[in-house]
Order: structure tokens, then sequence, then C-alpha cells
């Protein structure tokens, strides 16, 4: 696994998530804390981003994501996001990823899970 690590911290993301009735019709934050395992010697050499990730791009793409899908499990928005990272970007070799569901419990200052996958084949 390569060092070097790009990463986006606290992104919020609006989506539809949760297995109970207000969940499913009623948009609810969820943070994401992304690190993503890669080389960055290539950009660093030749300061382009066409040699690295653009997280900006990434970003967008998983609004989409999340924003065009209803999930019950927030275990099921992590695979598929990690599937998404994967199948765009072929230079990243490891993704570890934090879901945040904030309004999950009310007394609770974070809910969620944290989740580590590792490019295969």
């Amino acid at each position: 696994m390569s060092q070097d690590c790009i990463y986006i911290e606290g992104l919020r993301i609006d989506c539809k998530i949760g297995v109970h009735t207000w969940e499913k019709i009623q948009n609810q934050p969820i943070l994401l804390d992304l690190e993503l395992y890669q080389s960055i010697q290539a950009a660093a050499v030749s300061d382009d981003l066409k040699d690295t990730l653009d997280y900006f791009s990434l970003s967008q793409q998983l609004d989409t994501l999340c924003q065009q899908n209803t999930y019950n499990l927030i275990e099921t928005l992590a695979e598929q996001i990690c599937s998404h990272i994967f199948a765009h970007y072929p230079s990243v070799e490891t993704v570890k990823l934090k879901l945040n569901k904030p309004q999950a419990l009310p007394k609770a200052q974070a809910t969620g899970i944290k989740i580590r996958r590792q490019r295969t084949g």
C-alpha cells in the first residue's frame, strides 16, 4: 500500500438513508471522511491535476451517488462509495472511509461506521 494519502474530511452530503419511515422521505446529513491511498509522486513532478485524484470531482460524484439513491443501511452506502472509487479512480489502492450519521441517535454526537477496503486483483 502506498504511504501517500489524499483525504477529505467532513464532507456533508444530504440523502435519504435509514429504515424508519421518516428517513425514507426526508433527506438527512451524512458526513464522510475519506482517506485515499495512492502514489502522488507523478503529480508532484508534473504539477498537473491529470496525474492525481481530483477530489473536487470525486466529491461531486459522491454527492450525486448519494442523492440519486435511497439506502436502508449506512453499510450499503459505504460499500457503494468504495466500489465507485475503485471503478472510477484506478490509481487508488486503498480506501479508508468513515461515515457519520449525526441524526441517528439524538443523544450521541456521532454514530456511524468505519471501513477499510483494498483494491483486489
